[in-house]
C-alpha cells in the first residue's frame, strides 16, 4: 500500500494521533511545514512502513521517529530563514 500527501493539507493535530495504517509500506510527504510531533504521530500509526520520502520544513529540532521496519529513507529538511 502506498500513500502520497502532497500540497497544502490542513489537519487537526488530534486527528493524527488516531491514524492507524497497518498495511502502509510506502509513504511520501511533500506538504511544506509540519511540526515534527505530527510527523511522528503519523509514523507511529504505520508499523510496517518500509519506505519514507519526506520534504519537511522544520522550525523545531525534534527527532523523526521511524519504525524499525524502515528500509529506505529519503529526506530533505528546509530550516526556513534560520
Amino acid at each position: 500500500m502506498y500513500l502520497r500527501l502532497v500540497g497544502a493539507i490542513f489537519v487537526d493535530s488530534q486527528w493524527f494521533k488516531k491514524i492507524h495504517l497497518p498495511s502502509l509500506k510506502k509513504l511520501k510527504l511533500d506538504n511544506g511545514y509540519w511540526e515534527m510531533s505530527l510527523i511522528n504521530a503519523l509514523l507511529s500509526g504505520c508499523p510496517i512502513l518500509e519506505s519514507l520520502d519526506a520534504y519537511i520544513c522544520a522550525e523545531d529540532y525534534d527527532e523523526i521517529r521511524v519504525p524499525p521496519t524502515l528500509k529506505r529513507l529519503n529526506t530533505t529538511v528546509d530550516y526556513g530563514n534560520q
